[in-house]
């Protein structure tokens, strides 16, 4: 008797899991199918370099287009700042691994 409402506990569980999980499905798909993103190829980005004729190491060479470049003077100077702070105390740069500097750490001390 006890296996048996065991049983239905499990089978009512599985049961309502997947109807959650088909609820979920729709939620996310339907989104996509009612906008037609879903159905629509996408469109290749335009080309915007331009081709010299060179060839660099087999490859071809391109032309791209100017870019500007826009920095914060301050953020510059405090990343400066830091970076003579750490030489200063001997820390390392901040893309050095931890382990390369318990090594350069143990050849400094011998």
């Amino acid at each position: 008797m006890q296996s048996i409402q065991h049983r239905r506990v499990l089978v009512s569980f599985a049961v309502r899991a997947m109807v959650a999980a088909a609820v979920v499905a729709v939620a996310v798909c339907a989104p996509a199918e009612a906008s037609g993103t879903a159905a629509t190829p996408a469109k290749p980005a335009p080309v915007v370099g331009v081709f010299t004729g060179q060839m660099a190491n087999g490859v071809p060479v391109y032309r791209l287009p100017t870019i500007t470049v826009q920095a914060s003077r301050k953020a510059e100077m405090a990343k400066m700042e830091m970076e003579s702070k750490r030489a200063a105390d001997g820390t390392p740069p901040r893309h050095v691994s931890e382990s390369v500097h318990v090594a350069l750490r143990r050849t400094a001390v011998r």
